[in-house]
């Protein structure tokens, strides 16, 4: 049974990657939550000749992406960087919503991160110690004992790698 929770919109960053920009929606359309689901792509404009042709095919393929609520590409006319991108997304997103769920187009997801991201949102949204849910662990790094690898645990450390807010 799925709880009724207003999905936060999905915020995917990309350049040239087209491959992994692809395995990242291929994934994300695998959760049950994406069809209730707004998904903002952000495509930055190529900053040097070499990209051009890069940049326009990601752009091709994003005008193609279904399988959400809504799929609103972000086609910057001018090169951003990261962080300009990154700011200008996140502030057209956070005038019409409270929350975010960010990923960059290479970060491949479970089928349960959507609901996780989500359910984990609604459960803290009052809770003034958490800042973001991350949908990381690093287990994928470092040795834990198999009986924490799959509980939610806080740390002292953000993590960029997929994460709600």
């Amino acid at each position: 049974m799925r709880l009724m929770i207003n999905n936060a919109p999905i915020l995917v960053m990309v350049y040239d990657r087209l491959e992994s920009l692809q395995k990242c929606i291929e994934t994300l359309q695998k959760c049950e939550e994406s069809v209730h689901s707004t998904l903002y792509v952000s495509s930055d404009q190529a900053y040097k000749t070499d990209d051009i042709l890069k940049v326009i095919a990601v752009r091709e393929y994003i005008k193609t992406i279904d399988g959400f609520k809504e799929v609103i590409p972000i086609f910057h006319n001018e090169n951003k960087g990261l962080n300009g991108a990154y700011q200008f997304a996140t502030d057209l997103i956070f005038e019409k919503y409270e929350r975010i769920v960010f990923l960059e187009d290479d970060i491949i997801v479970a089928p349960n991160f959507l609901k996780f991201m989500n359910e984990g949102l609604e459960f803290y949204k009052n809770d003034s110690k958490v800042i973001s849910i991350s949908g990381f662990s690093h287990s994928v790094f470092f040795e834990i004992e198999a009986v924490f690898k799959s509980k939610i645990y806080f740390t002292n450390r953000w993590c960029p790698w997929g994460f709600a807010t």
